[in-house]
């Protein structure tokens, strides 16, 4: 996913163990399928899995943006 041009890296969360990624998708068939064919691999170490939710307008991630600073000056 990482310097993929189909998803959209938006923030990453760690609480009690458990981290949770958080990206938007262009093409969810085409990560659906790749992430699929990870989850049957059995070659990762530690045990994940994922969800998708479809969110045109970008309203589940709002918080998401609502958790950062608004930029401005030499830090935007």
């Amino acid at each position: 996913m990482s310097g993929s041009v189909n998803a959209l890296f938006l923030a990453r969360s760690t609480w009690n163990g458990k981290r949770e990624l958080y990206y938007y998708v262009h093409d969810p068939k085409v990560v659906h399928g790749k992430l699929q064919q990870a989850l049957n691999s059995k070659t990762w170490h530690r045990e994940w899995s994922y969800r998708m939710e479809f969110d045109k307008e970008w309203e589940k991630a709002t918080y998401i943006f609502q958790v950062f600073p608004q930029a401005s000056g030499l830090s935007s």
